[in-house]
């Protein structure tokens, strides 16, 4: 019985020993390219100032072990070459999905980032950086989006109701807070 144990406990050690082998290789993390930009073509213009949404889209970058692919939208300024974008965001579903659904006043907020002054046009780039969570690769087509930044005052993060008519009355400590349906709509 004691060789049968010492036999079980070597042939565990060997399988230990086999299936810990170094692999320095990291081929499955290869991914290509995104090759082509669909939406929105080069220098189509937004007014920020509306309450909507801004659609991009782009060809899907193949993985070298066919597994899945993250995608991630990089925006920089007019001139700029991504090395050090102003804003990335990961695409829909998680940076799974080759869309990137943004409102108006997520763009308008990249556009401050870049340097865009409120009441002015300004340009940003935007391009597409595809991956499995490491090796990075930059897409080599870069479009133009031109943007008009509205004026006013900047949204806030929280509102509240006061006064006579509202269920808190006059207290302002017992002001009612409206709920934040998305970045500039309240309810």
């Amino acid at each position: 019985m004691r060789t049968l144990y010492s036999k079980l406990m070597l042939v565990c050690i060997l399988i230990f020993a086999i299936g810990c082998q170094d692999d320095d290789t990291m081929s499955h993390t290869n991914v290509s390219k995104v090759d082509q930009l669909y939406a929105p073509s080069d220098n189509t213009f937004y007014n920020l100032g509306a309450n909507s949404t801004a659609l991009f889209e782009w060809q899907a970058a193949h993985a070298e072990d066919n597994g899945v692919v993250l995608y991630e939208v990089a925006f920089d300024k007019e001139g700029g070459d991504f090395s050090n974008p102003v804003k990335v965001i990961p695409a829909d579903g998680n940076g799974y999905r080759t869309t990137l659904n943004i409102t108006f006043a997520d763009l308008n907020k990249i556009a401050e980032m870049a340097g865009i002054q409120p009441e002015d046009t300004g340009k940003l780039k935007w391009t597409v950086f595809s991956s499995k969570g490491i090796n990075v690769q930059k897409s080599d087509v870069a479009r133009t989006i031109e943007v008009l930044r509205p004026g006013g005052f900047p949204i806030p993060d929280e509102l509240y109701i006061t006064g006579t008519a509202s269920e808190g009355g006059t207290d302002l400590n017992t002001a009612v807070p409206f709920k934040k349906v998305s970045s500039s709509v309240f309810e």
